[in-house]
This record gives structure tokens, C-alpha cells and sequence, in this order.
């Protein structure tokens, strides 16, 4: 488009950027959307697992609460050892923490410097993706705040347990 409305003419370049949704998984916020408003800051803790028969897997439990910094710093503790749960995984679920950490600004209205700890996860040598490891820290997010959805079943229960044998026996 040019406009010509005095003696310099003008170009105006438009510029088409496509955006992507970089969490997906993140409409399933959605469904805790009340007790995140309700939420008073007291220590929870939530589990989630995700698995597929098609190759994927990826199991994170968590714990949050308030902290006292005055500098609005959040802060994140791993309790995991790095060969249960790899750097590149961590970081997978660290993405998800910061996404959370805004989206519960914008529901709560207010700022808060929390605390995250990652107290378990597991993963599978072969079937793991690092996306597997969004989706599971997003269902930990959402059975913290509703035990009743993101549940983890026995079956899913003796599947942690085989991945953290396997785990451990690879590593002797």
C-alpha cells in the first residue's frame, strides 16, 4: 500500500507472523480455574502421568506453596536425582512452571512469589519425549488443586514403578 498524501510517499509493509500455541495442554487449567482463585497459598502437592501405548511417557509429582521473598522470586527445588529425571526433561517441566506462575497471576488478580518442588518423576529410555513431560506437569498441576480429576490409576502406579526399576538397573 502506498500512500501519497505529501511530497515523501510512504511505503507501508505489513508483516504476517504465524503464532503458534506453545502449550496446548494448557486448556486443561481450565477445568481448576475456581480453586486457583480460592487457592489461600497453603503447601500442595499434585501427581500427574503421561503415557500412551503409541511410545510416549513422562511422570511428574510436585509440590507449591508461597514463599516469603520480598523480591517476587520464584523458586524451584529438585528432590529427583538427574538419573530419574534428566535435565532435558526438567527443563520441559520448568517451561510449564513459568507458563503457570502468569497464568495464576492473571486468575488471582494479584502477584505471589511461590515455590515449586519437584519431588518425583520417572521416565522411560526409549518411549520418553519432552513434550510428554508438559503434558504430565500439567495434569500435577491440575491434581493439586482437584484431586478427583488427573488421578493416577494402580496400573499407572506399577508402570512409575517398572520405569524407575528399569531406571535403576540400567544405571549398575
Amino acid at each position: 500500500m502506498t500512500i501519497s498524501n505529501s511530497p515523501i510517499q510512504k511505503k507501508i509493509m505489513t508483516d504476517k507472523v504465524n503464532l503458534r500455541n506453545e502449550f496446548p495442554n494448557a486448556v486443561e487449567l481450565n477445568s481448576i480455574n475456581k480453586g486457583l482463585k480460592e487457592w489461600d497459598y497453603s503447601e500442595i502437592c499434585g501427581e500427574g502421568i503421561f503415557q500412551k501405548y503409541t511410545g510416549h511417557y513422562g511422570h511428574v509429582k510436585l509440590k507449591i506453596s508461597k514463599t516469603e521473598d520480598i523480591y517476587g522470586t520464584h523458586q524451584l527445588t529438585t528432590l529427583v536425582p538427574e538419573d530419574q529425571l534428566p535435565s532435558p526433561y526438567k527443563n520441559e517441566v520448568i517451561k510449564v512452571l513459568n507458563f503457570f506462575i502468569s497464568y495464576l497471576q492473571g486468575i488471582k488478580g494479584e502477584r505471589a512469589s511461590l515455590k515449586f518442588e519437584i519431588v518425583d518423576g520417572s521416565f522411560h529410555a526409549v518411549d520418553s519425549m519432552h513434550k510428554d513431560f508438559q503434558v504430565a506437569t500439567f495434569f500435577a498441576l491440575v491434581n493439586c488443586f482437584d484431586k478427583s480429576l488427573k488421578q493416577v490409576s494402580e496400573n499407572e502406579r506399577k508402570l512409575i514403578e517398572t520405569a524407575k526399576d528399569n531406571m535403576k538397573n540400567s544405571y549398575r
